[in-house]
């Protein structure tokens, strides 16, 4: 009997192995899926004035500099009579004087922008894009359907 059960036992070992080699290949690779980062991201394309962006590894504002990335979960905010100008692909994003925004979702599939507080201009170059977009405030959301300019109070 322990002939026969010794080469059982080597297969079930190896078998054992092989799925927990499976296993483990599975688990890097999502975790290598959620690093992944998203193709298309935002950038501070033009501002004046004093304009800020929360650093969430800091735990502060600090000044939005031009060609700044700007991701989901990132926070912009203006001072008074100041602009800035985020550029998304071929659309951008114009924030007034007083206006503070969170971008809740800025990914390859949808931008989700809150209007906190404040005036935003939104600009999309053609239907596809303005089909990825929303724009929402505490009064309500929009989301443009076809090209153009687009002012968000």
């Amino acid at each position: 009997m322990t002939a026969t059960s010794t080469p059982h036992r080597i297969r079930w070992a190896q078998r054992a192995l092989q799925f927990f080699g499976a296993l483990c290949a599975a688990l890097l690779f999502a975790q290598a899926a959620q690093a992944d980062p998203p193709g298309r991201v935002g950038r501070v394309a033009d501002s004046t004035g004093t304009v800020w962006i929360f650093d969430a590894e800091q735990g502060e504002w600090v000044n939005a500099a031009r060609n700044r990335p700007v991701t989901a979960g990132d926070r912009l905010s203006t001072e008074r009579g100041a602009r800035l100008q985020v550029q998304i692909g071929s659309a951008s994003l114009r924030l007034d004087g007083s206006t503070e925004v969170e971008m809740q979702r800025l990914d390859d599939e949808r931008v989700q922008v809150h209007v906190n507080a404040g005036t935003v201009a939104l600009r999309v170059r053609s239907r596809e894009a303005a089909r990825q977009f929303e724009v929402s405030t505490p009064q309500g959301r929009f989301a443009p359907v076809t090209e153009g300019l687009y002012r968000i109070d």
